[in-house]
């Protein structure tokens, strides 16, 4: 399609290159990650600070309870919004706007207290306002993609066997993680890996005004909401 690029695997510079290094070390174990100081701990502790409809987590392998406003999330829980539920987490270091029918989970590593805990996307919509340090990136994991991202703003979809981000402030170091290719996205980008399509990582520079907006849908034109052939 017009505007779409194959993204090559080697055009990185050193420095973008050893913050998506740092993700694969951490997706290696699940989540790795940076020295903290303990009295940091309370910068990665995130809380429910707005909840509509309904909502429900589970820490570890345990039973699922409802979750509501003001609670502290285990930093080893997992959340799931209804067809009607929709929360706003936050903590010191930003915010997490969870869509409805969204489903992901938060992994921490044992002895870093202050490093904030890695997600895995399941499916749905997340909408993310991160304040972080390359040296302390949040890293994220979905079926398709994984991403390395520290000081920026931006949204990951997930889909039976397509995931898109989208970045509208700062920059995100992603990797599709069926070819392994990899892309730095600037502000306004688009990347999209489609199972269907092989798992190839492409990217798009979308136009601000037609940006996918939170709890709406993406353009038409883009692979990541047009049906499969």
């Amino acid at each position: 399609m017009s505007g779409m690029k194959k993204t090559p695997r080697a055009d990185a510079s050193a420095g973008t290159m050893g913050l998506f290094a740092a993700a694969v070390v951490l997706f290696a174990g699940l989540i790795a990650g940076g020295q903290a100081n303990a009295g940091e701990a309370g910068a990665a502790t995130w809380r429910v600070g707005e909840i509509q409809g309904e909502a429900r987590i589970r820490t570890a392998a345990g039973p699922w309870r409802m979750l509501g406003q003001g609670d502290v999330i285990d930093p080893n829980s997992e959340i799931e919004t209804s067809a009607t539920g929709r929360i706003r987490l936050a903590s010191r270091r930003g915010s997490i706007i969870v869509l409805p029918e969204s489903r992901f989970g938060f992994r921490a590593l044992p002895g870093q207290p202050g490093i904030m805990p890695g997600i895995i996307h399941r499916t749905g919509k997340l909408q993310f306002g991160i304040a972080t340090t390359p040296a302390t990136p949040l890293r994220i994991k979905t079926p398709f993609l994984m991403a390395a991202i520290a000081d920026a703003t931006f949204t990951i979809t997930v889909k039976q066997n397509k995931v898109a981000l989208y970045v509208a402030k700062g920059a995100a170091r992603v990797m599709s993680v069926l070819t392994g290719e990899e892309a730095m996205l600037q502000p306004h980008q688009l990347a999209w890996v489609s199972a269907p399509n092989g798992g190839q990582l492409k990217t798009i520079m979308m136009r601000p005004r037609t940006a996918p907006r939170v709890g709406g849908k993406l353009q038409a034109r883009l692979a990541i909401s047009q049906p499969t052939g």
